[in-house]
């Protein structure tokens, strides 16, 4: 097949600042390029195509956002979604799952992994500045074995660290909290502005919780935490939300993060 290159361009809004943009100004970027990556999917992914034509959706006449088909995440699991030549694939993410369960995979060629470092990067150093900070992971370095295939746990992790320094991963092998590198990072960085990333269930889980029962006292004053929720099936968005702000205060108050 050959190839039809989007004529987006992430370039011609890389230097917009986050959150700068009006409602009506978003929605008029966010249809543009949906219509746009809808139109290139459609030529360069055949599975997609054959989807749109059963439906009858023709992605080169003009329709409302709402009328473009949602794609079932179960696809994802079943046939391999790409829409670049297989040679062109640097890294596939996997979703979690049980051992036997089939995992979604999400292929990623050169440009879009380079696009998401530079738009997560732009989006956080709008909250953190654009100097790296020594940076607390709640996790395993397990979780990184393999750069070419792993989860999205595993690229989350890999692309903030990207924004930090003497990176310390808080969990050992076992997943226990390695209480001797957490309490020498907090010495070595105290009085820093300090940066600690994590899994909301994995913070809670495995850090907050082992913390708390063992009366461990750490000095976090400075730390920021960014911390990604994972919703599970059957919860509703308002639930979600609920649990994302309430943990968000609990790991506030009790580990004594700085509240922006």
């Amino acid at each position: 097949m050959n190839q039809v290159t989007a004529v987006f361009d992430l370039n011609d809004i890389n230097d917009i600042p986050p959150f700068s943009l009006a409602k009506q100004e978003k929605d008029a970027l966010y249809a543009d390029v949906l219509f746009t990556l809808t139109k290139h999917h459609f030529a360069n992914c055949t599975p997609y195509r054959k989807i749109l034509d059963v439906l009858g959706f023709d992605p080169n006449a003009k329709h409302n956002i709402k009328d473009i088909p949602p794609i079932p995440v179960r696809l994802f699991k079943d046939y391999d979604l790409l829409s670049v030549d297989k040679s062109q694939i640097i890294k596939t993410m996997t979703s979690s799952g049980t051992s036997g369960q089939s995992v979604s995979k999400i292929f990623l060629d050169r440009i879009t992994s380079t696009n998401q470092r530079k738009v997560l990067t732009k989006i956080v150093s709008s909250f953190i500045g654009t100097k790296r900070l020594p940076m607390l992971i709640i996790d395993t370095k397990n979780v990184l074995k393999n750069r070419n295939m792993f989860s999205a746990r595993g690229a989350g992790i890999l692309g903030f660290s990207m924004l930090g320094y003497d990176v310390t991963y808080a969990l050992d092998e076992d997943m226990q909290l390695d209480i001797d590198a957490v309490e020498t990072f907090c010495r070595k960085h105290q009085g820093e502005n300090i940066l600690i990333f994590g899994f909301t269930f994995m913070i809670w889980e495995y850090f907050y919780n082992v913390v708390k029962n063992a009366g461990i006292k750490l000095t976090l004053d400075n730390g920021i935490m960014i911390h990604g929720m994972v919703s599970s099936i059957g919860t509703s968005d308002g639930v979600i939300h609920i649990a994302f702000y309430f943990m968000n205060y609990i790991f506030r108050k009790i580990l004594k993060l700085k509240s922006n």
